[in-house]
């Protein structure tokens, strides 16, 4: 009988053990002075995004046909250096696809793709703050905010990895 109830647990580990991998979003990945991590992935047709003024919107469109919009929710803290500055612009990150292509996508600006919109759509929400531009890190503070990325529609992502100041590999 206990040998029954053993290999019923071994098999629910089995089956149920690697679950928790299966979705990586939230864990925190380190390089040698960041540490970084992706806490929420939207794709969307457009979106919304706070303009700069911080009063009005833009809404930004991808520029290809076939294209989707990445929204992703990035924190990175600086653990290990005094200050750092960090130049947030379309060689910040790059997401990576998981096909044997190996295609690499870059951030967009989305202050310049935009365009002045007052139309919102039921239950749309906008995005803000968004990671672009110049920022200065002090040691023991985080940024966090929304990175927006250009991919064919229904691309599968590897990793995103963060390049500015430091490299971190994170997985997905």
């Amino acid at each position: 009988m206990s040998i029954a109830i053993g290999l019923l647990l071994m098999a629910s580990l089995l089956t149920f053990g690697g679950c928790d991998r299966a979705e990586k979003l939230g864990e925190w990945a380190w390089g040698d002075a960041l540490r970084a991590r992706v806490t929420v992935m939207h794709r969307l047709p457009d979106i919304l995004v706070l303009a700069e003024d911080g009063e009005s919107f833009l809404r930004v469109s991808p520029d290809e046909e076939g294209n989707e919009l990445v929204a992703m929710y990035v924190e990175v803290v600086n653990d290990e250096t005094s200050k750092i500055l960090l130049s947030l612009d379309s060689e910040a990150a790059e997401l990576d696809e998981r096909e044997a292509t190996s295609r690499a996508f870059y951030p967009i600006d989305p202050f310049t793709r935009g365009t002045l919109t007052e139309e919102f759509r039921e239950g749309e929400t906008y995005y803000a703050p968004i990671l672009w531009g110049p920022i200065e890190l002090d040691k023991k503070y985080q940024i966090a905010g929304w990175m927006i990325f250009e991919v064919p529609e229904g691309l599968r992502f590897r990793r995103m990895v963060w390049r500015e100041s430091d490299t971190i590999f994170i997985d997905f």
